[in-house]
C-alpha cells in the first residue's frame, strides 16, 4: 500500500513539474547596435520551446535578467528558418549621440557668444530634433542640460547652439551694471521659473511684487554666477536663484492711435467697429471688400506703397477664424477692438491719446476708397463721427460693467481725472484729432482768427485736449512734413541741412517751404491759452522753428507723439519728419515728451546703435521690435531719462512690426537666424495689473508675437517683454514703463503755464 502511494506522488510530482522542467530559456545575449537615445539592443535565441506551443507566444512571455535587471518579455520577437530571437532594449550609455567640437560663433541679441557643433552619432529610428533636444554640453565652463537652440541644417547634420555669457558681446547687461536705487531680494526661487516671474509673482505670492533687475545661482554647478531676469536657472541644471527685484512700473502710454479709423476716410475704407459683439462686429471681411477682398483697392494700394506686398485681394477670414485678419502688415482692418485694448491694460497700458483721423484728398487716384452712403469724407466731418464714437464706446463698456463710470475705458478732460482713472487699473483717454484740414481750413482758406478762435472752444467743449496743426497737407495753419508721396506741400532745396529725402533722383533734398502761418500763430496761442497740447509731428522743419519758438518764451511743453528719429535713420528716413538732436534738446527744453511710432524702418534704413552704458541690440532682423530698439535707446540717451512712450499709430497708415521668426520672419531684411523667442506666459510688473499674460486668443486663433508680430493692439506688452528678451534691462525700460506718468506731468505743466499766456 505505502509502496504504491509513493509512485502516486512521483507521478502526481513528475506531472506538475514537466512544465517547468521544459519552460523555454535564453541562450547567451549577444550585444547588438544603438536602437535609440541611450538604448542598446541585446539578443539571444529561445531554447527549449515545447512542442506544439507556438514560437511567438513562448518568445513573448519569456522575460530574462541582462545586466543584473529584469525585463518581463522582450521589446520585439524576431523568428528566422531555424530560431526565435528576443531583442531586448537596455540602457546603455555609450548609445547616446555626441557633440563635435564646439566652434565659438556670434555674438547673440541676447547679449551672449553663441557656441555650436554637431550632433554625432545619433541612434537610429531616433529623429535629429528629439536627440538634440536630450543631449547637454559643458560649453565654456557652462554646463547645459539642452542646446539653446537646435538647427536642422540638412546634409550638414543636426546642429546645437548654446549661448554662453560673455561680456565682450555686450559691454552692458544686467549682470555687470550697477543696482539701481530702491532694489530689494527675494530668495526662495527653486530655479523652475525666470527671476522676472518670481519678481511679478507671475504664477504664486512669492512676497513682495517688482520687476525684476537680475538673479543670483544660490545653489547648482553655476552657483555664485550671476543670472539674466529672463533665464530659467533650472535650464541650465541650477536648483536655488535670489532674485534682485525693484518696484513695479506705474504703466505705459501710447499716445498715438485711431481706435475709431472706420469712420474715417469715407467709411468704407477701413473694416470693423472697436466694440460690440466680436461674432457681429468682426466677421469677414468679403461684405465690403469683397470676395478674397479684391474690392479692397485702397488697402492693396498702401500695401503695395507700405510693404510691396500688395496686390489683388486679401484674405477675408474674420470671426471665428482670424486667418486673414487682424495681422501686422495689414492697412484696412480693425486693429483695437475692445478686448484686444484691455489685454495691453492688463499688460501696464494707462493712458491712450485716442486721436479721429482722416484725410479727406486720399480719396483720388491711385488711392481709391468707396464712400458710405451720405458720407463727405472730409476731415471734421470723421472727427465727429470719432469723437462721438469714443462716448458710445465708453457707454456700452460701463454698460457691460454694471452702470455708468464703472467701464475700464475712460475720457479724462484733465490730469487730475487722468490720476484717478490710472489709479483704479484703467484706462485714461484724451481725445484728440489729427486731418490734413483741422477746421476745414485748407490753404488759402477764408478762415478767420475769429473762427479759429470758436472752434477752438467747441471742440475744448467736446473735451479734445490733444491737436495736431498739420498732417499730410499743407494747410491754412502749417507747412507739412514732406516725408513720402502722401505728403504734399509747397518745397524747398534742404540739401544744406543734412537732409536726404528726394522725390526726383535728379535734383537735390527738399523740405517743406512753409512756417507756421498768421493763422497758425494764431491756432497755437489759442491752444496754450486753453491748455492744450501741441503735437508738433507733421510739421514742416521751418513750422517746427516757429512753434517753438512761440512755446519757448512761455516753457510751455510740446509733444511728439509718434516720430522717428534724424540720428538713427538712414537714406530717405532722413527727412524733415525725423527728429534731429538739436529738435529733441528744444522738447525737452520745454518739458515736452516725445514718443516713438511702432515701425521705425527696415534694416537698410535703421543701423545698430551703440551708446555708452547701453546694451546693444544688434540690428538683424527689420521691420521688427529690433529696429524700435535703436530708435528707443538713442532717444533715452539723449533725453536723459525723461520719459518715452509709444506712438504706435494703430488703425493708421504707419504699418506695424514684423515677427522675429516664422514664414513672415524680419521683413524689413535680415542678416542672421533670430535668437531669443520671447516666452509665454508673460510676467506682468505694473501697478494695479494682472501678474501674467498667456498668448492672445482671438476667435479661434492664438496670436504669438513670435510668429505674428504686432498683430493687434493687445500684443503690446509681448513687444515689451521681446525688447526684454533682447537684452534691455528693467532700467532701459523705465522711461517706456513709466511713460503714462511722464504725459501727466506734462499736462499739467501746461495746465500751469497756459494760465499765464496772454
Amino acid at each position: 500500500m505505502m509502496k504504491m502511494l509513493r509512485f502516486a506522488v512521483m507521478g502526481w510530482v513528475l506531472c506538475c513539474a514537466s512544465p517547468a522542467l521544459a519552460a523555454p530559456y535564453w541562450g547567451t545575449f549577444q550585444s547588438d547596435a544603438c536602437t535609440g537615445l541611450g538604448q542598446r539592443q541585446k539578443s539571444s535565441v529561445l531554447w527549449g520551446i515545447p512542442s506544439g506551443t507556438s514560437w511567438e507566444t513562448a518568445c513573448a512571455n519569456t522575460g530574462a535578467t541582462i545586466d543584473g535587471r529584469w525585463y518581463a518579455r522582450p521589446n520585439r520577437c524576431v523568428r528566422t528558418s531555424t530560431n526565435m530571437w528576443g531583442e531586448f532594449d537596455v540602457p546603455d550609455t555609450s548609445c547616446n549621440p555626441n557633440w563635435s567640437t564646439f566652434k565659438q560663433d556670434r555674438c547673440t541679441d541676447s547679449g551672449r557668444r553663441q557656441h555650436s557643433a554637431q550632433l554625432l552619432n545619433i541612434p537610429p529610428n531616433t529623429s535629429w530634433e528629439s536627440a538634440c533636444q536630450a543631449t547637454g554640453a559643458t560649453v565654456a565652463g557652462y554646463t547645459f542640460l539642452r542646446p539653446t537652440r537646435c538647427v536642422n541644417k540638412g546634409t550638414s547634420g543636426m546642429w546645437g547652439e548654446f549661448e554662453v555669457n560673455d561680456t565682450t558681446c555686450n559691454p552692458v547687461t544686467e549682470c555687470n551694471s550697477s543696482l539701481p536705487a530702491g532694489t530689494f531680494t527675494k530668495s526662495g526661487n527653486s530655479g523652475s521659473v525666470s527671476c522676472e516671474a518670481f519678481c511679478a509673482n507671475r504664477d504664486a505670492n512669492w512676497g513682495q511684487r517688482g520687476t525684476c533687475v537680475r538673479g543670483l545661482v544660490t545653489s547648482g554647478p553655476h552657483a555664485g554666477s550671476c543670472l539674466a531676469c529672463t533665464d530659467v536657472a533650472a535650464d541650465q541644471g541650477d536648483t536655488g536663484v535670489t532674485c534682485t527685484c525693484k518696484a513695479p512700473a506705474k504703466g505705459f502710454a501710447d499716445l498715438h492711435a485711431h481706435p475709431f479709423a472706420n469712420l474715417a476716410f469715407g467709411g468704407l475704407a477701413f473694416y470693423g467697429k472697436a466694440y460690440g459683439p466680436l461674432s457681429s462686429t468682426l466677421p469677414w471681411c468679403d461684405t465690403v471688400h469683397g470676395p478674397g477682398g479684391t474690392r479692397d483697392s485702397f488697402g492693396s494700394i498702401m500695401a503695395t506703397l507700405g510693404y510691396g506686398t500688395g496686390g489683388s485681394g486679401h484674405r477675408v477670414g474674420g470671426y471665428p477664424q482670424y486667418d486673414g485678419w487682424p495681422r501686422w502688415n495689414s492697412y484696412t482692418h480693425q486693429s483695437m477692438y475692445e478686448d484686444w485694448l484691455y489685454r495691453s491694460v492688463q499688460g501696464g497700458l494707462r493712458l491712450l491719446v485716442m486721436l479721429a483721423v482722416n484725410n479727406q484728398d486720399i480719396f483720388g487716384f491711385p488711392i481709391y476708397a468707396t464712400k458710405a452712403p451720405g458720407r463727405t469724407g472730409e476731415d471734421m466731418e470723421a472727427v465727429d463721427l470719432q469723437i462721438a464714437e469714443a462716448y458710445a464706446m465708453q457707454s456700452y463698456l460701463d454698460n457691460k460693467a454694471g452702470g455708468a463710470g464703472r467701464g475700464w475705458f475712460r475720457i479724462v478732460k484733465t490730469p487730475a481725472e487722468a490720476r484717478t482713472v490710472i489709479a483704479q487699473g484703467k484706462l485714461a483717454v484724451v481725445l484728440g484729432a489729427e486731418v490734413d484740414y483741422l477746421f476745414d481750413c485748407r490753404r488759402n482758406s477764408s478762415c478767420t482768427s475769429a473762427y479759429v478762435e470758436e472752434r477752438l472752444d467747441h471742440y475744448q467743449a467736446m473735451g479734445l485736449r490733444h491737436l495736431f496743426p498739420v498732417h499730410f497737407k499743407q494747410n491754412a495753419f502749417a507747412g507739412s512734413a514732406l516725408t513720402s508721396i502722401t505728403t504734399e506741400g509747397d518745397s524747398r532745396d534742404c540739401k544744406q541741412e543734412g537732409y536726404v529725402y528726394k522725390r526726383d533722383i535728379a535734383k537735390d533734398p527738399i523740405c517743406g517751404a512753409q512756417g507756421l502761418t498768421t493763422l497758425g500763430r494764431t491756432l497755437v496761442r489759442g491752444m496754450m491759452r486753453r491748455k492744450m497740447l501741441i503735437d508738433i509731428d507733421h510739421m514742416s522743419k521751418l513750422a517746427f522753428d516757429d512753434t517753438l519758438g512761440m512755446v519757448e518764451s512761455y516753457g510751455y511743453p510740446v509733444v511728439s507723439g509718434h516720430t522717428t528719429l534724424f540720428d538713427t535713420a538712414r537714406g530717405n528716413k532722413r527727412h524733415e519728419g525725423s527728429l534731429k538732436a538739436e529738435q529733441l534738446q528744444r522738447i525737452r527744453n520745454v518739458g515736452g515728451m516725445v514718443s516713438l511710432i511702432l515701425d521705425q524702418g527696415n534694416r537698410d534704413e535703421i543701423p545698430t546703435w551703440r551708446g555708452a552704458g547701453q546694451p546693444v541690440v544688434d540690428h538683424q532682423c527689420g521691420s521688427t521690435s529690433q529696429s524700435w530698439a535703436q530708435a528707443y535707446l538713442y532717444l533715452t540717451k539723449q533725453l536723459s531719462g525723461m520719459p518715452v512712450g509709444f506712438g504706435t499709430d494703430f488703425n493708421g497708415f504707419a504699418g506695424l512690426p514684423s515677427p522675429r521668426f516664422g514664414a513672415e520672419a524680419c521683413h524689413g531684411g535680415s542678416s542672421a537666424a533670430q535668437v531669443a523667442r520671447t516666452s509665454y506666459p508673460l510676467s506682468i510688473a505694473v501697478e494695479n495689473s494682472v501678474t501674467k499674460l498667456e498668448r492672445s486668443m482671438v476667435g479661434n486663433k492664438v496670436f504669438d508675437i513670435n510668429e505674428d508680430g504686432v498683430a493687434h493692439a493687445g500684443m503690446m506688452p509681448d513687444f515689451i517683454s521681446d525688447l526684454r528678451r533682447q537684452g534691455l534691462r528693467s532700467q532701459d525700460l523705465d522711461p517706456l514703463m513709466n511713460s503714462a506718468e511722464g504725459y501727466l506731468q506734462v499736462w499739467e505743466r501746461a495746465e500751469a503755464i497756459g494760465a499765464t499766456v496772454p
